[in-house]
């Protein structure tokens, strides 16, 4: 294993550790939800871009059903990984892990990791040790909060658990020391996550959240195929709607919420609040739509600079939707205009 895949390895190889207090399937609080279809997106990537988390599947595994989730480093790094996890009444275990760059093929674990529990306590610890091949992991965690108030770019959470961990990774005899906290926010899963120096006290990188979807059963997800976009070139929007339980009547609200403040609803673009369809829908199968061209927009130049937000919401018929309890299902995709 070469340097750089060392250096991917140990990456991902401290996901382990910090998932080692969380994500069980409390129904008080979920703080690593295991759904097809729920995705995560961070800024900054490793590459120039966002860091894309989502669940893409399932599989069998020697007889378990596992969820697999899909992490996507943007160019140029372009790392990606699978991690194949399942969850029970009493923990989170991971069973498979595949990288592009270090874990090709998929690896196996097995015995299967505990790498999550329920209900986190203040003050907790937790220790992990583990051999894969000739690599060497030892992890000690702690639960610094669990009501931790933080904003970042998908907003404001409150009722955070707060992981800290030091992790020893051995690879061929060559040790790596790791210091990170992570944020977990109840049924939504990670907002952020931060390196530290040795002392705690420099940041020498971190991840926050930018959006999220977290599907149920019923669920809708958006996307525009750049981050950043330029005058002349053209924004496309997609839209996929998912429901993997029964049919489910909904209204559909496409909105673009403009750096200066304006919401402007699709497919006029206006300030008038209206749903894109005029009577709600049934929607049954998944995916329901996939990938739908919302809207093609060029980029004039009157076209307002800044940071700006696809919001896409699914709400229960003839409720308002500006009111975050009626939402069936919730998706945001920033963009920016230079």
């Amino acid at each position: 294993m070469n340097l750089k895949d060392q250096k991917r390895f140990i990456v991902w190889i401290t996901v382990i550790s910090i998932m080692m207090i969380l994500g069980g399937v409390s129904e008080a609080a979920n703080y690593y939800p295991l759904q097809v279809g729920n995705r995560w997106v961070y800024t900054p990537s490793y590459g120039d871009g966002t860091r894309v988390d989502t669940i893409v599947g399932t599989e069998d595994v020697n007889g378990t059903l596992t969820h697999v989730w899909k992490r996507e480093e943007s160019a140029p790094d372009n790392y990606h990984e699978k991690r194949w996890m399942a969850s029970d009444d009493e923990s989170v275990k991971l069973y498979k892990i595949w990288g592009n760059m270090a874990l090709t093929p998929a690896v196996l674990i097995n015995p299967p990791v505990t790498v999550g529990k329920r209900n986190p306590q203040l003050g907790e610890t937790s220790h992990l040790e583990m051999e894969i091949g000739d690599i060497h992991l030892k992890t000690d965690s702690y639960v610094e909060s669990i009501n931790d108030v933080i904003s970042v770019p998908a907003g404001t959470f409150s009722n955070c658990v707060v992981l800290r961990e030091m992790s020893e990774t051995t690879i061929n005899g060559v040790k790596d020391y790791r210091y990170e906290k992570t944020w977990y926010a109840p049924d939504v899963g990670p907002i952020v996550y931060r390196r530290y120096s040795s002392n705690w006290e420099t940041v020498y990188f971190s991840q926050e959240l930018v959006s999220f979807s977290n599907a149920g059963a019923l669920h809708i997800d958006i996307n525009t195929d750049q981050d950043v976009y330029e005058v002349g070139d053209t924004l496309k929007a997609f839209a996929s709607i998912y429901n993997v339980e029964d049919c489910q009547m909904a209204e559909i609200y496409i909105v673009v919420g403009l750096s200066d403040g304006p919401f402007l609803f699709y497919p006029e673009f206006t300030e008038t609040v209206k749903p894109v369809l005029a009577e709600p829908i049934n929607i049954c199968g998944s995916p329901f739509a996939s990938d739908y061209l919302l809207a093609e927009l060029l980029i004039a130049g009157a076209f307002p600079k800044g940071n700006h937000v696809w919001y896409a919401v699914l709400v229960r018929p003839g409720t308002n939707v500006m009111d975050s309890k009626n939402w069936l299902s919730f998706d945001a995709a920033p963009f920016n205009v230079k």
